[in-house]
């Protein structure tokens, strides 16, 4: 579930390529039980899950250092607009919510609605792991991102406090214990993103 997802998902739009969704097979689907349909849904959610970054700043989403506390409350609003946004084209209402919630954690220590545990969806939570993972290994303004195994070893410290989905974690890390050797090493362009051919 997560990668299938995860790849065409919050990944690779999202400039961490991991390969082709479609080419990995559906072990990882039938993992966490999404049917087709939710997970063509899951797809289109994950697209256009930070299109609501276009009503931030564009000040504050280049800022080459860390965000202080009013430039970190502008930027989670994006979540906000997101749904916003989604919810008045017909066509994503569907997963207006979906999209949306993807800073969400288990524990409701998320944003934008603080929504926790049984409030999150299968989708919800796979979404939420596979854009903590892009988050990790994409670079910043202010930071390189990380290797692929060092965020990997770090969505299990985000499990272990009861921020994500411990299925939804598991399920990428094996989608990407799949993959080639070569397709999970930083590509050579040093932009910190991991690509697969």
């Amino acid at each position: 579930p997560v990668v299938d997802l995860a790849a065409e998902l919050a990944v690779e739009p999202l400039e961490v390529e991991v390969g082709r969704g479609r080419r990995a097979g559906g072990a990882d689907r039938a993992e966490l039980g999404l049917p087709h349909r939710e997970i063509r849904t899951l797809r289109r959610a994950a697209l256009l899950h930070d299109i609501g970054k276009l009503g931030v700043s564009n000040r504050i989403l280049d800022k080459p250092s860390a965000l202080d506390p009013l430039e970190m409350e502008a930027m989670r609003q994006h979540t906000r607009h997101t749904f916003d946004i989604l919810r008045h084209v017909s066509r994503f209402r569907q997963f207006a919510a979906m999209a949306a919630a993807h800073h969400e954690r288990l524990d409701g220590s998320g944003y934008h609605l603080g929504l926790r545990g049984d409030e999150l969806d299968t989708s919800a939570r796979i979404l939420a792991v596979a854009d903590c993972t892009e988050a990790m290994c994409a670079d910043r303004p202010y930071r390189s991102g990380l290797g692929l195994d060092e965020a990997l070893r770090r969505l299990d410290s985000l499990v272990a406090v009861g921020h994500l989905c411990p299925a939804a974690t598991e399920a990428l890390k094996g989608w990407f214990r799949g993959l080639p050797k070569a397709a999970t090493e930083p590509a050579a362009s040093g932009d910190g993103a991991v690509r697969a051919a």
